[in-house]
């Protein structure tokens, strides 16, 4: 299981290591990760060892890339395990999942997603050797 970063400039396929300093995720295996925007991804949950053998993590992150000086900046949004009183819902913590970019465009008015918010779906995954999940979240995400 690792927490490093790696960039991969497709213009030239050269993967080049981030340097993200001290504040980084735990070392997982199995995480979701999805493009925010052009040097901003998205990372949820994945799987970190545990005193009862793995543990399905439902922390979220986001890791702004800086591809020409070799850095990172990991920021965490929701900590493993906590509750935030604006969030309603939060998924249990799960290695395996689906996260996926929605066309917003395309949804009714009624899902109650505006045109400046983007939209994840996070779908499926397992919390190791304990429940598999059938499930789906939407992740609703405004410009800052």
């Amino acid at each position: 299981m690792s927490n490093e970063a790696f960039f991969l400039d497709a213009n030239i396929w050269r993967w080049t290591k981030l340097d993200c300093g001290d504040k980084v995720p735990p070392p997982r295996a199995g995480a979701s990760m999805c493009q925010l925007d052009e040097r901003t991804v998205i990372l949820f949950g994945g799987a970190t060892p545990g005193s009862g053998g793995l543990v399905g993590l439902n922390d979220l992150w986001i890791l702004q890339i800086d591809p020409n000086k070799g850095k990172g900046t990991w920021t965490c949004l929701m900590e493993h395990g906590s509750s935030d009183a604006n969030v309603r819902v939060k998924p249990p913590g799960r290695n395996a999942a689906t996260l996926s970019l929605v066309d917003t465009l395309s949804l009714p008015k009624s899902c109650g997603i505006g045109r400046d918010e983007k939209a994840y779906l996070l779908q499926g995954g397992w919390d190791p050797f304990r429940v598999t999940f059938n499930d789906m979240f939407v992740l609703k995400v405004k410009s800052c």
